[in-house]
């Protein structure tokens, strides 16, 4: 089925009431101590969710039952109350709910996408970057490549790193179909964006190309550059091959010392290098 022909799923319909959420409320606050200006919040924010349909309010209660703020932590009201506030407009709940139902199983894809679609409209590039990839992978709805590949470039033209990396890995992997009339950027042009935008890969795939000299001239003290700032931020394969430059002396002084350490980090998240220890 196509997103556009879905529609909401039969959940549970009433609220939940105003009482329910005021007496837990009261309840963390005697077991916590809580200081009395949070009282004094919780006790606003409180009087705002009384306001009919105000969407805010039961947005931000969704997000403390979800974390344990302001009240015990409670999944299933949380959910509940991101409904609510999904069925009233609301689009960070429309795309809050969709993330958390998305971590459920292919069983909750459909009201997932619904919700993403849902947010998407009121133009939120993270839900569409996610309503991309539900499309992609014809979790819960049919298979559509071309339709995932439209939304990742809408997404990609708001500038969602994600899916630049996305759309850029489609190039690389030549995974873009015969009969697709879209164009986009060139692989490197995107990576670069994704990783102007924080994407830690995106900067390792940069730093690889001009380590390898693929789409730009061969550039070791270029590729040190984006190699370390994506090791920095996490990435394992670029702590490997920065360590690699270090170790062989690649178009950079030899230092096995920090060679060493960058494969310790690598190994970490489960890249190992043969006998180096």
């Amino acid at each position: 089925r196509a997103v556009s022909m879905l529609v909401k799923e039969e959940v549970e319909k009433e609220p939940v009431p105003i009482e329910t959420i005021e007496e837990d409320m009261q309840l963390f606050i005697e077991d916590t101590k809580l200081d009395p200006i949070s009282v004094a919040e919780l006790h606003k924010l409180l009087a705002a969710c009384k306001e009919e349909e105000n969407s805010n309010a039961i947005y931000r209660v969704a997000k403390m039952y979800l974390s344990g703020t302001g009240v015990h932590v409670n999944v299933e009201k949380g959910v509940h109350l991101l409904r609510q506030a999904s069925d009233v407009g609301h689009t960070e709940a429309q795309y809050t709910l969709g993330l958390r139902l998305l971590t459920q199983g292919s069983s909750k894809s459909v009201e997932a996408a619904y919700n993403f679609q849902l947010a998407s409209a009121q133009g939120h590039v993270g839900a569409l970057y996610w309503l991309a990839f539900i499309y992609e992978r014809g979790t819960g709805v049919e298979r559509n490549f071309h339709k995932a590949i439209e939304l990742y470039l809408e997404a990609a033209n708001k500038n969602f790193p994600e899916a630049q990396y996305r759309l850029a890995l489609v190039t690389m992997k030549k995974e873009k179909p015969e009969d697709l009339a879209l164009t986009w950027e060139e692989p490197l042009v995107l990576l670069q964006k994704a990783a102007d935008g924080g994407h830690a890969y995106a900067r390792f795939q940069v730093g690889m190309a001009y380590l390898l000299g693929e789409g730009v001239p061969a550039d070791p003290v270029e590729a040190e550059k984006h190699l370390k700032q994506a090791a920095e931020s996490g990435c394992g394969p670029a702590m490997y091959n920065l360590a690699e430059m270090y170790w062989k002396g690649m178009g950079v002084h030899t230092n096995r010392p920090e060679a060493r350490r960058l494969y310790a980090e690598a190994r970490k998240q489960g890249i190992k290098k043969p006998g180096v220890c």
